[in-house]
């Protein structure tokens, strides 16, 4: 699995990339021929169409020039792309070479502008969420942290008891002995008085008895997640996975606020009960945290559709807009050809239907400022399903702040 970790550590960095000439090239990779000829002639074929873009673009040829070999001879360290990795970012400009590996196959793109084009990959990044898994099984617990393309797991510390077996060593509490009079009564037809039973240790067959353990067990394990996820700012979701009755007795014994109500079915493991299939996990888990997602974009849009006196779907509006930072949410769409244009510094917006010199994308630069302004961005398609007077669905809309 390739990190997107590094990838989105960098995107805040390349939002705030403000250059003259910056080229962005994405391309998917075949896993098996990332070195091969067909890589090659895609690389080569990307860059002749940056080096094409950048004449109608007015850029200086020689600079282009310099950007395209550094990317050819960085390209070629045998370290620069992970084996594992199902696509490949070039970003380009004067004094840098950024080449990021993907956990995702892009489509074929290449573009030159002032702005780093992310309005292509936009839908795989984002929207993604961080969430946490609490892995319950009879052979102990285990905290997973996890996100849209990664999962790994999170160390609660050497000195936590992550196994019934490890805690009951020093649960004085479980280990004592319990009076109770579940036992059957001593008499003809159990009638009479109940004999007394003590159950300690050697009562562990008892199902009150491992019930009661198991319930102390997980409400220590609860209070050493959250000493580790309450550290977040905001608190992420953390979804149970397990067996059914472990799932229930954490439920009823957690503390943490943002508990996700809905909960990983099924087993995950794939030997021992220590032994997770965490790739499984991962993808479990993002399916629930996805529908969260879907639903708060459905719901962004019915704000959009109800708010008809702060929205707009025309190109200029959302601009200015997203330029002075008013841009609340911002819907595009990532596979919609460019809207050829210049901002000028008094407001106005000028497009084109064909690129001239000093153009830039209109639609990738609404993108930049709305990020910019920490506005929620979200991508379609080919089109925006917000729908105006006519029936039509556009290529860009907004809902602002005021």
């Amino acid at each position: 699995m390739s990190s997107l970790a590094a990838l989105t550590d960098l995107i805040p960095r390349l939002i705030d990339l403000d250059a003259e000439n910056v080229a962005s090239l994405y391309l998917p990779l075949r896993r098996a021929w990332n070195r091969d000829d067909l890589f090659q002639r895609e690389l080569r074929a990307l860059l002749n169409e940056v080096t094409a873009d950048a004449e109608r673009y007015g850029a200086d040829a020689t600079v282009i020039q310099a950007m395209t070999e550094s990317a050819t001879n960085v390209v070629q360290h045998p370290d620069a792309i992970s084996p594992h990795a199902d696509g490949l970012a070039l970003i380009l400009h004067p004094g840098e070479v950024v080449v990021e590996s993907l956990p995702f196959a892009p489509a074929l793109h290449a573009s030159i502008d002032r702005f780093v084009a992310l309005r292509p990959v936009w839908p795989h990044v984002h929207p993604d969420r961080p969430f946490y898994v609490a892995a319950l099984s009879a052979g102990g617990v285990a905290l997973f942290i996890g996100s849209r393309y990664e999962i790994s797991r999170v160390n609660l510390g050497d000195d936590v008891a992550t196994t019934l077996e490890a805690f009951r060593k020093f649960d004085d509490p479980v280990r004592s002995l319990r009076y109770h009079t579940g036992t059957p009564a001593r008499g003809t037809g159990g009638k009479g008085r109940r004999a007394a039973m003590y159950f300690g240790h050697e009562d562990a067959g008892d199902r009150a008895y491992k019930v009661e353990a198991m319930t102390q067990f997980l409400r220590y394990i609860d209070n050493e997640i959250r000493r580790v996820i309450e550290q977040d700012v905001p608190l992420r979701p953390l979804l149970l996975a397990g067996p059914d009755h472990l799932r229930g007795i954490y439920r009823s014994v957690n503390g943490y606020e943002r508990l996700h109500d809905k909960e990983i079915d099924g087993s995950h493991r794939t030997g021992g009960d220590r032994v997770w299939d965490v790739a499984a996990l991962q993808k479990a888990a993002w399916q629930i945290i996805e529908e969260d997602l879907t639903q708060e974009r459905e719901e962004a849009l019915d704000r959009y559709r109800q708010d008809v006196g702060r929205s707009a779907h025309s190109t200029a509006p959302v601009l200015r807009a997203a330029v002075s930072g008013r841009v609340d949410t911002l819907f595009v769409a990532a596979n919609a050809a460019p809207v050829w244009g210049q901002i000028e510094d008094a407001g106005g917006v000028h497009t084109r239907a064909e690129r001239a010199s000093g153009d830039g994308d209109l639609l990738n630069a609404a993108l930049i400022h709305t990020a910019r302004a920490g506005g929620t961005i979200y991508a379609f398609d080919d089109a925006v399903p917000v729908f105006d007077r006519t029936n039509n669905q556009p290529v860009m809309a907004a809902r602002f702040r005021y």
